[in-house]
């Protein structure tokens, strides 16, 4: 497979950044030139359809200046003294519209989206409305478009609500929505589903995720400065990439920004895991498999043979001098755990250049380190019947559950249980540019990259009771993940208005991700209480070098063609789009001959290691390492085409039906590296679908809707799970197996909501929703060899119901007309058929278990809450949010044993800003006050099997921002 050079795309976009620099620079002489004056900008919006209407002109009547509204509808009118204007709005078609009373500030940006009413309804009047400037900003008409408007049932958060939740990134935006769920602080899934049903957009373009193991992106690292607008889309159109259920994400970025910006912040905190306590860190990493490494190692006992019998010393010492190349110990080391810290800049500005001319810059960067740590904590394994459960492993300090009493083992030997310690460094940014010709054309390029390092190390001390009861299990895993995401997006929009307003819409898109895990070193040693050893096999340490890159590219276009119907505007919409993803896994393995026999040995591994005595009659080895071999290394391919065809017809004034099919087909491919003796299976999934979609929105009054939709979608298998290979997790005991008969998952989507929008931001909806799902992909866990393996099953359903409210509690009285309450409860059913060979083994067992259980990941309940005070003349606002999932199905059991169940783990936030003058702001953030356990179960009907459990910590920060505009 033809690969680009690692890390190609990076380098470029990292020296883009390093430009960034000077051009916000000549940004900033710019912007020093302005006087006392102010701006007001926004966007004309057909308020029947809420599409934006361009080619619009803005006036302001005081002085005569003129702007014309872009393909968006948008429009900036700048360096307006300070005073009161009115705005004349008039555009051919519509009902022309005055706004009075439109106050300028110096230095202030006014916001101003205007409605407009197309004639051939009941608008048949040619003089022009005129309203207050008050009013129209009252209505927070931009945000309750995207909504109200919308083809499809979904929840929009404008910029203009970041800062009044307190979110600084689309991770906290989206905790607000109806039906969402942060997982990490970072990953997001919709209506309780796995990330496996939802996918993420940035303008319309897929974003690669910096978890190559995950479908879900990291959206933590997209700060709210350089966002517009989060759109999260639940019913599919076939303009939508079809591979979604739960919903889709659609990040869209400020094109131009309104007037010049630079913001600053820089934030401190810590975790009271971390504070005041002793982590866990490596003693360093070898970052590569060392230079000069022989493909074969050359047999420790056939070396000893060689040297001792024929006098032949060369192949101990090849092997002596491969084993002296691995020079990084083992044994962990403690230090004091340190403030979490991070530090993030934006900003931006646009410049006009001749009669239409617009360019716009955007650009942000942010760093950060961070510590997380727990101890106490549990892992247990069990095998069995729920009458009779065997212990394979427990790692734990409860002296009840162990065969031995922990306060008698050797001395030096560490707190028994699960510790964990992670220090993570992350960086990165975004660079917009964007550049408008006409008013009828417009480019930008998006560059994004990302890059984090985790080291984290684990300890676990305890019992590993199966095959070596009473005996002290002690194990380490010492591991480094390197991720990054680059990508680079190029766009264009044009509308041809000889062609009846044609637009034409083009993307292209280029992206890299990787993953390294460099040199992850197991170990693990087994003693008995008086600190002698343990004769055991099977507990090698291990040493990984594990790297993965994959390149992703995309193109696209949509056409949207305008047609009128019996006096209504319609839309004609039709496209295509191809994306080739590349993958490609490599993963090196080595292993120690001896493992840790002693207590003492476990600090000094791998002690003395190649020829330890040497004489003219042979060679005494100490500790030696051999290359192992297992079919771990994959390439994969994705090829994914797709046509589509759509109508949003308007049928009258307050019936609307957006209709049309996507043909959709999708090649993966994954083949594994063979290996001596081993013939790995290729993965191949090889499908052509077609996927209708139909939504009717019934308008039933200007604030109120009823929306009712149908679409067919798809969620496919990931490269891991398609590919035939075998992950070992010493650390738990577990094994990953790949399944490379996978077929991907189709999925019939049926909704249903009201909605009301009584007043400014606020919103009350109730939605209903029925998912029919043929083949969905489980995990299915075997706890007697503890294989974890995805799987097909026949089919599942998924249905539920959400109810979402947003209200000013100003209607409780003068006291109140600061405060606001929000919220959202989704209510969720699941099910699936058990297979066949699942069911014998439960029959057998108990004649009437249940041919049907849960979707594995599903949630039966998502509850979000909030109350927020603000108080905009002082700069005040604070927002107390709480969120919990319900108890969720994360492994299938095969067999009699119950499965494992995730367990809700109640969160409480608060977010505390005040402004300080006119340009300072300071932040108080305090996250997971409950610092509930993070706990999964095997619920037996007289107890629960501990299968992990652990505390994270609760978390504090202060930061100091800074804004100039």
């Amino acid at each position: 497979m033809s690969r680009i050079p690692r890390r190609l795309g990076a380098r470029y976009i990292l020296r883009s950044f390093a430009a960034l620099a000077g051009a916000l620079v000549l940004v900033a002489a710019a912007h020093a030139q302005s006087g006392a004056t102010g701006a007001v900008s926004g966007r004309v919006i057909d308020e029947g359809t809420g599409f934006g209407v361009s080619w619009t002109e803005v006036t302001v009547v005081e002085t005569g200046a003129v702007a014309t509204t872009d393909l968006a509808g948008a429009y900036v009118l700048s360096d307006l003294p300070v005073g009161t204007y009115t705005l004349s709005v008039i555009k051919e078609g519509y009902q022309a519209a005055n706004i009075t009373d439109l106050s300028i500030s110096a230095g202030e940006t006014l916001r101003l989206d205007i409605p407009l009413a197309a004639m051939g309804s009941d608008v048949v009047k040619m003089e022009a409305f005129t309203v207050s400037a008050d009013v129209v900003q009252s209505s927070d008409i931009g945000l309750l478009v995207a909504r109200q408007k919308a083809a499809t049932i979904s929840d929009a958060i404008g910029s203009d609500q970041f800062s009044r939740l307190g979110a600084g990134d689309a991770a906290e935006a989206l905790s607000k929505v109806t039906g969402a769920s942060v997982v990490d602080g970072k990953y997001v899934l919709i209506r309780g589903l796995g990330d496996r049903y939802s996918n993420t957009l940035m303008n319309g373009v897929s974003v690669p995720s910096a978890d190559p193991d995950k479908r879900a992106v990291q959206m933590d690292q997209f700060p709210t400065d350089i966002i517009e607008s989060v759109v999260t889309t639940k019913s599919f159109t076939p303009d939508q990439p079809g591979a979604f259920s739960g919903g889709s994400v659609n990040l869209k970025t400020k094109s131009f920004p309104d007037h010049f910006f630079f913001t600053a912040s820089i934030a401190s905190g810590g975790n009271s895991n971390v504070y005041d306590e002793q982590i866990l860190a490596s003693q360093g990493n070898m970052g590569r498999v060392p230079d000069g490494l022989p493909e074969t190692f050359p047999n420790r006992v056939s070396a000893e043979i060689q040297a001792d019998l024929f006098g032949n010393f060369e192949p101990a010492e090849q092997l002596d001098a491969a084993t002296k190349l691995f020079t990084t110990p083992f044994y962990p080391y403690e230090r004091r755990g340190q403030p979490t810290t991070s530090l993030s800049v934006a900003a931006g500005n646009s410049f006009e250049f001749g009669d239409q001319g617009l360019f716009g810059i955007t650009g942000s960067f942010n760093k950060s380190r961070s510590y997380s740590h727990y101890d106490d904590g549990v892992i247990g394994r069990f095998t069995g019947t729920p009458d009779n459960v065997v212990l394979r492993y427990l790692l734990t300090s409860d002296a009840d559950l162990l065969s031995f009493d922990p306060t008698l083992a050797p001395a030096g030997t560490p707190q028994f249980g699960v510790t964990s310690s992670t220090i993570s460094d992350a960086q990165g940014g975004l660079i917009k540019l964007a550049v408008r010709p006409t008013i009828d054309h417009e480019v930008s390029l998006d560059l994004v990259y990302n890059e984090s390092v985790d080291d984290t190390v684990k300890r676990g001390v305890g019992e590993e009771v199966f095959n070596y009861g009473g005996a002290i299990y002690e194990i380490y895993d010492l591991l480094r993940t390197e991720r990054s995401v680059a990508s680079a997006q190029l766009q264009g929009k044009s509308l041809f208005m000889g062609l009846g307003e044609t637009e034409i819409e083009w993307r292209l898109s280029q992206s890299e991700s990787t993953q390294d895990q460099p040199d992850y070193r197991t170990l693990n040693a087994l003693y008995d209480l008086d600190g002698n050893p343990v004769n055991a096999t099977g507990v090698q340490p291990d040493r990984y070098f594990r790297e993965l890159t994959e390149e992703a590219t995309e193109g696209g276009i949509d056409i949207t063609v305008p047609l009128h119907f019996g006096g209504y505007e319609s839309r004609l919409k039709f496209g295509g789009m191809a994306s080739s993803n590349e993958r490609d896994y490599d993963e090196q393995r080595f292993q120690y001959f001896r493992s840790a026999r002693t207590r003492d040995a476990v600090e000094a591994f791998p002690g003395a290691v190649g020829i330890i005595d040497r004489d003219a009659n042979g060679v005494t080895f100490g500790n030696t390492i051999s290359r192992q071999q297992e079919p771990n290394k994959y390439i994969g391919e994705q090829d994914i085409s797709a046509v589509y065809a759509m109508l949003d017809y308007q049928i009258s004034e307050r019936w609307r039906s957006v209709f049309g099919a996507r043909y959709e087909s999708t090649e993966i491919v994954t083949t594994p590296v063979e290996v001596p003796g081993l013939t790995p299976k290729t993965g191949i999934v090889d499908d052509d679908n077609f996927l209708p979609a139909i939504n009717f929105v019934w308008a039933q009054t200007k604030r109120m809707n009823w929306r009712a939709a149908y679409g067919r979608t798809i969620a496919r298998p990931t490269y891991k799970e398609l590919s035939d290979i075998r992950y070992a997790d010493v650390f738990t005991g577990d094994v990953y197996l790949g399944n490379a008969d996978l077929e991907l998952t189709v999925i019939d989507n049926f909704d249903l909501r009201w909605e009301w929008f009584p007043g400014k931001g606020e919103t009350v909806a109730v939605s209903a929703f029925y998912k029919d799902m043929s083949q969905p992909i489980e995990v299915l866990y075997q706890p007697a060899v503890g294989s974890i393996q995805p799987q097909n099953v026949e089919k599942g359903t998924v249905y539920g119901i959400e109810f979402e409210f947003r209200r000013d509690l100003s209607f409780l009285g003068e006291a109140f007309r600061r405060w606001s309450l929000g919220g959202n409860l989704t209510f969720i059913e699941s099910e699936v058929t058990i297979p066949e060979a699942e069911m014998s083994i439960l029959r057998a067992y108990d004649p009437n278990a249940a041919d049907k259980r849960e979707l594995l990941g599903q949630s039966p309940y998502v509850f979000n809450a909030d109350i927020n005070y603000s108080r905009e003349e002082s700069g005040t606002s604070a927002t107390l949010s709480y969120n919990v999932v319900g108890e969720r199905l994360d492994l299938v059991v095969f067999g009699p044993m119950p499965d494992v169940y995730e367990q809700p783990a109640p969160d409480l936030n608060f977010v505390l800003s005040q402004r300080l003058g006119t340009r300072w702001k300071l932040k108080l953030s305090a996250k997971n006050l409950l610092d509930s356990d993070k706990e999964k179960l095997i619920g037996l009907p007289d107890r629960d099997l501990i299968y992990s459990r652990y505390q994270s910590g609760r978390s504090f920060s202060l930061s100091l921002s800074y804004l100039f505009e």
